[in-house]
């Protein structure tokens, strides 16, 4: 086997054609996941072996080992580089610039700040201050001054903070002073813009508004603890949070709108269009991990290159973790990136079998909530520790009604912007959606056994259960026997690894 050839060949002649983007996304993960299990002592030594066996596969020219290791070593860095340093005690002080709309939940008001300093010393990332009392003077852009009492969290919620770059958090707080800000900037311009498109939809939607506000700003505090229960209960709360399913209806629309420009001109306006709205939306994980794969998708055609649904996805996944590499402990960054996994291997074959069944637009949408459930299964068991029973058949009939939801809600912002009575108008119509949306949710999650509660599957259970995933896929080379046998001691895997979640 000719060495210079090891990519393309290797792995396609025994089970996989790999991808060098899949072989480096696997690699930072390993990179990332293993700051948390080793010592600084440990680490060092790790970043010397790795280092050791970068070098020695180079030499080697075993470029999928080399590939690897300089992966796994540059997540192993980046993670630690990342890893906030804070030395201040628990009581101390916390100054800042609030960076977005003070909020108020659970008898609680919210102040994100940033340029965060804390006992005058400069912190990276930002605070999150909870207060019972709610803070005067206080609004986008003013520069505050707090004495605080830094809460100690357990690990797992402290890294999810800090996957929305959230290092500082308090539940103790009390103003100390309050200044107006003169210079409010790019930030104090997109927050006025959230402001006002979520103030529209509040006008136009009435009760509806938190829904409304979570279908295009990606904003679910305003929704109703009942409404949130009826979606998660029915599987269907990931329609509320920003993602490639909306990102695709806005991409359908600008495309029908724009469709007599030219394919260069068109493009380019809605990119810019999408990065606006990325902008206003604050760019959330699952939003740009969409954008990127269209992106790879748009520009194929001009290169003249094949899409690859895989390598774009590791694209995402890198540029999204490199970024900020605590997104992976984000449950949103997990089933964004799961959901699109389990279409990209799984839907092909899905697909073939539903089309001789259904009509294509059904087949189509029957086998992308398929998909999307099977690849993120064992995440929702572990975060939610439940089994939702419908999830498949609700996905199926609320999916649609989104799609149609999502066009009077953009139009209602247009429309409130130059004839607030218009917008209110088609909010109207929206609003007999959304009733439709949540009596179905409701009508779900009150069937009998909507939801099963089961134990956390091992770990070795979820590495078998993706495993199982590639080789039933297309991707998986081996045809024949060799692929059942495998697929069949991956399915043993799972079963002997999880019996312990039905105890």
């Amino acid at each position: 086997m000719n060495k210079s050839n090891i990519i393309e060949s290797y792995f396609k002649t025994k089970y996989l054609n790999i991808r060098p983007l899949i072989l480096i996304a696997i690699g930072l993960l390993c990179g990332y996941l293993s700051e948390r299990f080793l010592s600084g002592t440990q680490i060092l030594m790790f970043i010397i072996l790795a280092g050791g066996l970068t070098i020695y596969s180079f030499y080697r020219k075993d470029y999928i080992l080399l590939l690897f290791v300089f992966s796994f070593l540059l997540g192993l860095i980046r993670v630690n580089v990342a890893y906030p340093k804070l030395n201040a005690e628990n009581k101390c002080k916390v100054e800042g610039i609030i960076c977005d709309t003070v909020s108020y939940s659970n008898n609680l008001y919210t102040i994100i700040i940033d340029n965060v300093k804390v006992n005058s010393e400069k912190v990276s990332g930002k605070a999150i201050l909870y207060s019972g009392i709610k803070p005067k003077h206080c609004d986008f852009g003013d520069y505050v001054l707090f004495n605080s009492v830094r809460e100690d969290i357990n690990e797992d919620r402290y890294y999810y903070y800090l996957s929305k770059n959230i290092t500082f958090i308090s539940y103790n707080n009390t103003l100390i002073l309050s200044r107006k800000g003169n210079c409010r900037g790019l930030n104090g311009i997109l927050g006025d813009m959230r402001q006002w498109v979520s103030s529209s939809l509040d006008d136009c939607y009435g009760d509806n508004g938190g829904i409304a506000k979570a279908l295009v700003l990606g904003d679910r505090s305003d929704i109703t603890y009942e409404q949130m229960e009826y979606f998660n209960s029915s599987g269907t709360s990931h329609i509320l949070a920003l993602s490639g399913l909306h990102i695709s209806i806005i991409l359908a629309f600008l495309s029908v709108l724009l469709g007599k420009l030219e394919y260069n001109y068109r493009t380019t306006i809605i990119m810019i269009v999408v990065f606006i709205f990325g902008m206003i939306t604050k760019f959330p994980s699952s939003l740009v991990r969409a954008v990127i794969i269209w992106i790879c998708l748009t520009l194929s055609v001009p290169l003249r290159r094949k899409y690859d649904g895989l390598s774009a996805i590791a694209l995402a996944f890198i540029i999204l973790t490199l970024i900020n590499p605590f997104n992976i402990y984000s449950i949103g960054f997990q089933l964004s990136f799961l959901a699109i996994l389990g279409i990209i291997l799984l839907r092909s074959n899905i697909s073939s079998k539903t089309n001789k069944v259904f009509h294509k637009y059904i087949s189509d949408s029957i086998s992308s909530s398929l998909c999307g459930t099977i690849g993120t299964l064992p995440v929702m068991i572990n975060s939610f520790g439940v089994i939702n029973t419908y999830t498949l058949i609700s996905n199926i009939v609320i999916i649609p009604l989104v799609t149609i939801t999502m066009f009077p809600a953009i139009l209602s912002v247009i429309a409130y912007s130059f004839a607030p009575e218009l917008g209110r108008i088609i909010g109207m119509a929206g609003s007999l959606i959304f009733n439709i949306m949540t009596y179905y949710a409701e009508a779900f999650a009150n069937l009998p056994y909507s939801q099963i509660e089961v134990g956390s599957p091992g770990i070795i259970a979820v590495i078998a259960y993706y495993c199982l995933m590639v080789v039933i896929s297309r991707y998986w080379l081996k045809r024949g026997s060799a692929r059942w046998i495998t697929a069949s001691a991956c399915i043993l895997i799972i079963i002997f690894s999880s019996i312990h979640m039905f105890k």
